[in-house]
C-alpha cells in the first residue's frame, strides 16, 4: 500500500529477557531469619472518664443506616431540628443491615458530609448461648460484610465523608464480642483510609440524646468514645505488669498440673508446638492438639515423638473446631480419657491479608471462621463443662488495636476474640486473650510477606521470643485479665512511624510528633525520605525519579504506608490510589507539589482534611506525547491493521518465524506429557485401561514455563512466585509483540490503549493451595480477570482493559472485540491475545472420561478417522490499530 506520509524512524524497544528465575511453588524463597526484641510489654485498655462536649448544632448532610431503626428515627429528629439534612437507608431484609443499591443511590445524588451506620446487631446478648459457632459467624460477618462494603463505596464515591459506626451495649469491651469485631475492622479502615475519619461510639440505651451531642459535635481528636449511663469515656492503651497487682497475692500455685490433661486448638501450628512443649515442661501428662489436616503437618508429627514418653502423651484429633459439631466431638472424645481437663488454648486461625479495597467476602469469611465460629464452640464447650477449666487462653493478635494495614478481616477476627473473652468473664469462665505481637520462628510471622516484615521494622515492631512470650502468658494466667495486648513495640519509633496520625488511644505511650510543614521545593525530598523508610532502602541505593515505585518494591500494603506517611508530612489530602495513579517517583512529587487530590480537599471540611499549606506549583501542561485523545473514527471504516505479533506454541515455536517453519514442514508438535506436570501412570484410563489420549500426550511448551525475569517487569520474587505463569508469559509475549510493531513502550503512556485478553484455565491456583500458598499476593496472582489489567498498568495504558472466557473462543471473541473497540474509537492501539497452560491433569482427566479427545492426543479435523481432538497449549498476543492510522504511521507497507 502507497505511504501517504514519510515513516517516522522505527525504533526497536529492548525485549523481555527470556533467561531469568524459576518461579514455582514448590520452590518456595527462604525467608530470612527473624530476630527477637527483648521481653515484650503488656498493655490494656483503660477507659477515661472525659468531659462532654460543648453543645453544638448538627450542620450539613447527613446518611443514616439504620439498621437500629429506633436509634436512627430519634436521631434523626435531633438533626433535623438542628437544621441538618438528613436521608435514612434503613434495612430491608434480616440478612442485610442496610441495602447497598441504596446507599450507593444515595450517595450519588447527595453531596453526603456524614455516613453513621447504627450497627444495632454489635451488642452483647445478640448471640444466644445455646447458638453455634455457625450462627455467632453469620451474625458478625452480616454486620462486617456491610461495613466493607460500605467502607470501599465511601473511598470511591465520597472519599471526603465522614464515616461513624455506632454500636450498643455499655462501655466497649465489656462482654461484647460482636461489637469488639465491628471496632477491630474500624481501626483498620481509620489506618487504610485516613480520610474517612472513621470513628467508633458505643452506647447504653437512652443514650441516644448524648449521642446526637457527639455527632454534632465531631470531635476528631477522639476516635473511639464509650457513652455509657450520661457519662463519657475515651480509650486509652495503658502500660500493665502482670503479676505485680495487689489482686494476684496468693495466687502463684503452678499454671500447669499433672494430674490433667490440656487442648490446643490449631495444635499443628509453631505458636501451638511452642504451647506443647510448654505444657510438657510445667508438668503436663496429657496434651492434646487439633487441626483441620488429617494428619498432623511433618513439623507437628516430629514435635509429638520428641515430647512424648516418660508417662508423657501428646496426641493429635483431627478436628475443625469451626464445626460445633467436631468441637463437641473433641471435648467428649477428652472427657472419655479419664484425666480431667485442666486448660484450653485456643490458637487456631487463618491469615489472608489483603487490602480492605480488594478484600472478598469468600476471604473475610475465611478469615473469621476459625476466630468467631471456633471461638464461640471452644467457649460454648467451656461452659457446659461439668469442671470448671484453670484457663481458656485465646490467642488474638497486635492488629486488633494496632490496626494493622492488610489485616481488616484479620483484626476482625481477632477482636472478636478480645471481646469474647470479656464476655467468658462475665460468664465465670477463666477466659483470657491475648494480642499477641509477632514471633520469631515458623508460624504466621515467618510466613508473612517481606512488605509484612517491613512495615514491622519501620514502624518500630519487634518479634517476641518464644520464651519470653511463654513467660509472659503464664503471668497473664495468674493476673486473670480478660484481654491483653502483648507486643514488643518501640513506641518512639511508632509515633515517629505513625506522624500525626497516632490514634488517641495509643497517644499515652506513642506521642505524636510535631509535623513541620515542608516548603514546596522541598517536596520531592520529602517524598524520597519517606520511600526511602518505607522501603528501607540503604543509603547508597539510587532512586530513580522516572523508574515506577512498584520496581523500587512498593506493594498494595507499602503504598498505603507511603500514602498516609505523606499525608502527615505534608498535610495535602492523597487518594487511595495514587501511587498507582501516579506510578513514578517523578509523576508522584509533580502531584504532590500540586495540592494532591483536591477533589477530596474541596469537599472536606477545613477540620476534617488538612488543606495544603505549602505554595503550589502550577501544574504541568499534558505532554502530547503521553496523553492522547482517541483519534476521530470514520463511520465507514472497518478495517484493522495487525502491525506486531508475538507468540509460543509447541514444537519450539517461540516466536513468529519459527511458528511459520514449523507449518510449512508440517512438523508433528505433539509430544509425550513433561515429567514436571503429572505422572500418566498414576491416572485414571477408560474402563480401566491404560491412559491414552491428554493423559499421556499434548501440544506442550518445550521452553520451561517457569522461567521469569522479574525484575524486568518491576514485580518482586515473592509476587512472581505467586503469580500465574499463564500471566507471565502473557506479560513477555505481548511485550515482544510491541517490539515486533517497532514501538517504544514509554510512548504508549497515558494513552488510549485497549487490551482484550483470554483466559479459562487456572490450573495454577490448584496447585497454590496444595502447596498451602495464602497470602494476597497467591490470591490476586491466580485471578484471570486481572490479567488485562496487569498488563494495561504495566504499559500505563488509560483504554478497556479485560479479560474474555468463552472457552475454545476466547482468543477469537478477544479479538472480536478488540476490533470493534478501535472501530468505534474508545482506543487507538488494541492488544489482543490469550494464554493456556495444562499445569495439571484435572481438565484432561475430565474430558478423557468424557470421550471427547482422541486416543492418540492428536486432531483429525475434517478426516473420517477423527475421534476428538487433542489438548495443547500457547500463547499469543497480536497488537492491532485502525488500518488508517497504521498507514499514516507506515506499519503497513
Amino acid at each position: 500500500a502507497p505511504r501517504h506520509h514519510p515513516a517516522p524512524r522505527r525504533v526497536t524497544p529492548e525485549p523481555a529477557r527470556r533467561q531469568g528465575e524459576y518461579y514455582w511453588w514448590p520452590r518456595h524463597e527462604r525467608q530470612p531469619e527473624l530476630v527477637a526484641s527483648p521481653e515484650p510489654g503488656c498493655y490494656r485498655t483503660r477507659w477515661q472518664n472525659i468531659g462532654r462536649p460543648a453543645p453544638t448544632r448538627a450542620r450539613g448532610r447527613w446518611l443514616l443506616l439504620g439498621d437500629d431503626t429506633v436509634t436512627a428515627a430519634r436521631l434523626r429528629d435531633r438533626l433535623e431540628r438542628d437544621g441538618a439534612h438528613v436521608l435514612v437507608v434503613g434495612r430491608r431484609d434480616e440478612e442485610h443491615p442496610w441495602p447497598m443499591d441504596a446507599v450507593r443511590d444515595a450517595l450519588a445524588d447527595e453531596a453526603v458530609d456524614t455516613v453513621v451506620c447504627l450497627t444495632a446487631g454489635a451488642g452483647p446478648s445478640t448471640t444466644p448461648v445455646d447458638e453455634d459457632g455457625e450462627a455467632a459467624l453469620s451474625r458478625v460477618l452480616r454486620t462486617s460484610t456491610a461495613v466493607l462494603d460500605l467502607t470501599r463505596t465511601l473511598a470511591r464515591l465520597r472519599p471526603s465523608a465522614q464515616l461513624v459506626l455506632v454500636t450498643h451495649g455499655g462501655r466497649a469491651g465489656e462482654g461484647t464480642p460482636e461489637r469488639a469485631a465491628l471496632w477491630g475492622l474500624g481501626r483498620v479502615i481509620s489506618s487504610e483510609h485516613p480520610e474517612l475519619r472513621c470513628r467508633r461510639i458505643d452506647l447504653t440505651a437512652g443514650d441516644d440524646e448524648a449521642l446526637a451531642d457527639e455527632l454534632a459535635a465531631s470531635d476528631a481528636s477522639e476516635d473511639e468514645i464509650a457513652l455509657h449511663e450520661g457519662m463519657r469515656h475515651a480509650a486509652r492503651l495503658v502500660e500493665r505488669r502482670p503479676g505485680t497487682e495487689a489482686d494476684t497475692a496468693g495466687r502463684r500455685e503452678p499454671v500447669v498440673r499433672r494430674d490433667g490433661a490440656y487442648l490446643i486448638t490449631g495444635g499443628g501450628g509453631a505458636l501451638g508446638l511452642h504451647c506443647a512443649r510448654w505444657l510438657v515442661d510445667g508438668g503436663a501428662k496429657q496434651v492434646f492438639l487439633t487441626g483441620r489436616s488429617h494428619r498432623p503437618p511433618p513439623a507437628a508429627e516430629r514435635a509429638m515423638a520428641e515430647l512424648s514418653g516418660n508417662g508423657v502423651l501428646v496426641s493429635y484429633i483431627p478436628a475443625d473446631v469451626s464445626r460445633a459439631a467436631d468441637c463437641d466431638r473433641v471435648f467428649d472424645q477428652l472427657g472419655s480419657t479419664g484425666a480431667p481437663l485442666h486448660g484450653v488454648i485456643h490458637a487456631a486461625g487463618v491469615l489472608d491479608d489483603s487490602l480492605l479495597l480488594h478484600a472478598g467476602h469468600d476471604q473475610l469469611a475465611r478469615v473469621l471462621s476459625p476466630k468467631v465460629a471456633g471461638g464461640w464452640n471452644v467457649h460454648r464447650a467451656a461452659l457446659r463443662r461439668d469442671q470448671p477449666l484453670d484457663f481458656l487462653v485465646f490467642f488474638s493478635s497486635q492488629a486488633t488495636m494496632l490496626g494493622t494495614v492488610g489485616q481488616g478481616a484479620y483484626a476482625a477476627a481477632n477482636a472478636y476474640l478480645d471481646g469474647l473473652a470479656e464476655y467468658g468473664q462475665a460468664k465465670g469462665l477463666p477466659a483470657l486473650s491475648v494480642a499477641w505481637g509477632p514471633w520469631t520462628g515458623a508460624g504466621m510471622a515467618g510466613r508473612a510477606p517481606d512488605s509484612a516484615r517491613t512495615l514491622w521494622e519501620s514502624s518500630g515492631i519487634g518479634m517476641i521470643d518464644p520464651a519470653h512470650g511463654l513467660a509472659s502468658l503464664e503471668r497473664l494466667i495468674h493476673d486473670r485479665a480478660p484481654s491483653t495486648v502483648c507486643v514488643s513495640v518501640d513506641w518512639r519509633r511508632y509515633a515517629h512511624h505513625m506522624g500525626g496520625r497516632t490514634p488517641a488511644r495509643l497517644r499515652g505511650l506513642a506521642r505524636p510528633e510535631a509535623v513541620t510543614r515542608p516548603t514546596d521545593e522541598d517536596v520531592a525530598a520529602v517524598l524520597e525520605r519517606e520511600l526511602r523508610q518505607v522501603l528501607r532502602l540503604r543509603p547508597q541505593t539510587p532512586v530513580d525519579a522516572d523508574r515506577p515505585l512498584m520496581e523500587l518494591g512498593l506493594d498494595s500494603a507499602l503504598a498505603v504506608e507511603l500514602r498516609n506517611r505523606l499525608t502527615g508530612e505534608l498535610g495535602i489530602p492523597l487518594s487511595t490510589t495514587v501511587t498507582f495513579e501516579h506510578p513514578t517517583v517523578a509523576d508522584l512529587a509533580e502531584h504532590l507539589r500540586a495540592g494532591g487530590d483536591t477533589e477530596i480537599c474541596e469537599r472536606a471540611t477545613p477540620a476534617a482534611v488538612p488543606r495544603p499549606t505549602a505554595r503550589r506549583a502550577t501544574p504541568l501542561a499534558p505532554d502530547p506525547t503521553r496523553v492522547k485523545e482517541p483519534a476521530p473514527v470514520d463511520s465507514g471504516e472497518d478495517a484493522v491493521a495487525i502491525v506486531g505479533m508475538a507468540c509460543r506454541f509447541p514444537g519450539g515455536a517461540d516466536n513468529i518465524a519459527s511458528y511459520w517453519q514449523l507449518l510449512r514442514e508440517g512438523r508433528d508438535a505433539i509430544i509425550d506429557v513433561p515429567p514436571d506436570r503429572w505422572r500418566p501412570e498414576d491416572l485414571p484410563g477408560r474402563n480401566g485401561e491404560p491412559p491414552d489420549g491428554p493423559l499421556r500426550w499434548g501440544g506442550f511448551l518445550t521452553e520451561p514455563v517457569d522461567a521469569f525475569d522479574a525484575d524486568f517487569f518491576g514485580l518482586s520474587t515473592h509476587e512472581a512466585q505467586r503469580l500465574d505463569p499463564q500471566q507471565r508469559l502473557l506479560l513477555e509475549t505481548a511485550w515482544e509483540a510491541l517490539a515486533d510493531a517497532a514501538v517504544v513502550p514509554h510512548q504508549l503512556v497515558g494513552r488510549q490503549g485497549g487490551v482484550f485478553l483470554s483466559l479459562y484455565y487456572n490450573d495454577y491456583a490448584q496447585l497454590a493451595a496444595e502447596a498451602g500458598a495464602s497470602d494476597a499476593f497467591s490470591s490476586l496472582g491466580n485471578l484471570n480477570s486481572l490479567a488485562a489489567g496487569r498488563l494495561s498498568y504495566a504499559l500505563g495504558l488509560h483504554g478497556p482493559s479485560l479479560v474474555v472466557d468463552t472457552a475454545c473462543s476466547s482468543s477469537l471473541v478477544a479479538l472480536h472485540m478488540a476490533r470493534q473497540s478501535l472501530l468505534r474509537g474508545e482506543c487507538d492501539i488494541a492488544f489482543a491475545g490469550g494464554a493456556s497452560l495444562m499445569l495439571t491433569p484435572g481438565a484432561s482427566v475430565a474430558l478423557s472420561q468424557m470421550q471427547a479427545v482422541a486416543a492418540d492426543g492428536r486432531c483429525k479435523t475434517f478426516d473420517a478417522s477423527a475421534d476428538g481432538f487433542g489438548r495443547g497449549e500457547g500463547v499469543g498476543v497480536v497488537v492491532l490499530r485502525r488500518l488508517s492510522d497504521a498507514l499514516v504511521a507506515g506499519d503497513v507497507v
